[in-house]
């Protein structure tokens, strides 16, 4: 009986790293203002999540003399995550939507849960850097797609959406009269897809590095992954994935290259194919890539306008809910009621900038939570920074981006994928591993 556990604890584990980037949902409740859909009062039930919370359960019954030992020699650490997880459900009392902010609130507690979990489970970081990987490509190959055809479609089963060009809401560049949609692969949206990808370009090299020496198919199966990433995140048009996926290959080569030559020189190979499939769909996309780094045209401007237009919306809730905020998941409907519907739902979007957010939805309490939050993290690692395990820095630069990107974008709070998977490379970062040979002395 405890094997078959384990082995569906196993199963359970990554089969949810390889679900997590399909929206593979289904939907309990869809809400229209003015017969549109507002996309973030969307409540539904991931795949994902029966695979996690099936993992959670298996995991409390095989481990729970561990988890019991692990809470009381942790208190910070479960003390920070109660704190927050507990102002999530309180903020229910004075959200407009109790629906909407209940079901952000449990996203967020099942989102902890796994953040502690994974410090206590044992777990391979190869098999979860597999799952995400393979997943990756899939997603990828459906971003090839769409730009080739300048198409999307739906499908159930994947979690894909049809977006028109000529649709309000869907990413699109505009150059000479001609709109161009920026690619999706399965997620809601480019911004999104580019994060999964610099995180597969990680995972990617960790796997690189370290697991595939000694099989030349293994080895071109990897390089050929990691330039399928790199031309998708160059199709997303997305700048932060661009900035993110710009400071990875910087950090590569002149701290590896100072401190550590001998992983540099096992990933030129690895390099060189990220920077010439960066170059020559550079060279391909050049208009499009050109349009989106330049003020010339009236799209540019737009994108710039309706990000200052966000932080005006983000300032003023902030300003009438300074202490505890508008509650969890109620930032767009509340700004839509408070300028009187005067544009149509789907333009109310979060602010770009997920601190924001989070200091809007649960005011000045809630970063002090998540500061707190925040500052054991620190604590616990800072002991390790000096001498990091690869997978670490990794894990670390994973962590990084997603910070970086979260300056300039919502999805690591709105999204389900941001949520869930900030959290859950949270917990890889702080779980304690066994002393390996793949160390890196900073």
């Amino acid at each position: 009986m405890q094997k078959n556990l384990q082995k569906f604890h196993a199963i359970f584990l990554y089969g949810f790293f390889f679900a997590l980037p399909w929206q593979t949902i289904w939907i309990i409740r869809e809400v229209f203002f003015a017969e549109e859909k507002w996309q973030y009062g969307t409540i539904g039930l991931y795949a994902s999540d029966i695979l996690l919370f099936a993992w959670i359960c298996i995991s409390v019954t095989l481990y729970h003399e561990k988890i019991i030992s692990f809470v009381c020699n942790n208190n910070k650490i479960i003390v920070s995550s109660l704190l927050l997880s507990l102002w999530g459900f309180l903020s229910i009392f004075w959200a407009d939507d109790k629906i909407l902010a209940t079901y952000f609130a449990i996203k967020l507690s099942f989102a902890l849960d796994i953040f502690i979990l994974l410090q206590i489970i044992p777990t391979s970081f190869k098999k979860i850097c597999v799952a995400t990987v393979v997943s990756s490509v899939l997603q990828s190959l459906i971003g090839l797609h769409q730009f080739i055809t300048q198409s999307t479609f739906s499908n159930t089963l994947l979690g894909t959406q049809y977006h028109d060009i000529s649709w309000g809401g869907t990413a699109i560049i505009t150059v000479a009269n001609e709109r161009w949609i920026r690619i999706y692969g399965g997620m809601p949206h480019p911004n999104i897809f580019g994060g999964l990808l610099i995180i597969a370009i990680l995972l990617s090299l960790y796997l690189y590095t370290t697991y595939v020496k000694k099989s030349l198919f293994k080895k071109i199966f990897i390089l050929l992954c990691m330039s399928l990433f790199s031309i998708n995140v160059i199709m997303t048009f997305s700048r932060t994935a661009w900035f993110a996926l710009f400071f990875i290959i910087i950090f590569f080569v002149l701290f590896y290259f100072i401190k550590e030559k001998s992983i540099f020189y096992k990933n030129i190979s690895a390099l060189l194919i990220i920077t010439l499939s960066i170059f020559f769909t550079a060279v391909i996309c050049a208009p499009l890539i050109f349009t989106r780094i330049t003020h010339d045209t009236v799209f540019t401007h737009n994108s710039f306008d309706d990000r200052n237009t966000y932080i005006t919306h983000a300032l003023i809730l902030i300003k009438n809910h300074p202490i505890l905020g508008t509650g969890i998941g109620n930032y767009t409907n509340t700004i839509y009621h408070i300028q009187n519907h005067i544009t149509p739902i789907w333009y109310y979007q979060p602010v770009h900038n997920t601190f924001l957010l989070l200091f809007a939805e649960l005011g000045m309490i809630g970063v002090i939570f998540f500061a707190f939050f925040f500052f054991v993290i620190f604590e616990t690692i800072h002991t390790r920074i000096h001498s990091m395990a690869i997978s670490d820095m990794i894990i670390s630069l994973i962590i990084f981006s997603l910070i970086f990107i979260a300056l300039f974008d919502h999805w690591i709070w709105s999204s389900h994928f941001g949520l869930v998977i900030f959290f859950t490379f949270l917990g890889l970062l702080v779980k304690k591993r066994a002393v390996t040979t793949d160390v890196v002395t900073a």
